[in-house]
């Protein structure tokens, strides 16, 4: 009784500290409906002859679809590990562990924000 406890306990957890998958769906239904953001329209080109008319697609659906994925393999990562452990402690080093990984895209694009990777 005490292993499906802290196996809840550890999904909740898991859930607790998982943003990508809320800030990925509130970011899309959010930036989408901005009229203040010029996305481009379908036939426009830019100074280069790009079309940037589907710009909104790869700067703001593909990124948080991406982001959403990550998210969602995460919680079922730390899902499989909850449900087949027997070891709390052995359990919570391995999701911590999970998280910590996940985290690290943050990390790195805290840091490409601030101009470290070009």
């Amino acid at each position: 009784a005490f292993i499906r406890v802290a196996q809840f306990v550890c999904f909740l957890v898991a859930i607790g500290t998982q943003r990508d998958i809320s800030e990925s769906i509130t970011n899309i239904i959010t930036f989408r409906k901005r009229d203040s953001i010029d996305w481009g329209g379908e036939d426009e080109d830019d100074e280069e002859g790009y079309m940037i008319g589907n710009r909104w697609l790869f700067q703001l659906v593909l990124p948080n679809i991406l982001k959403f994925i990550i998210g969602f393999l995460t919680l079922f990562s730390c899902f499989v590990v909850v449900i087949q452990s027997n070891d709390v402690l052995q359990m919570f080093m391995k999701v911590v562990a999970i998280l910590v990984i996940a985290e690290m895209d943050r990390v790195a694009f805290s840091l490409t924000e601030r101009g470290y990777f070009g």
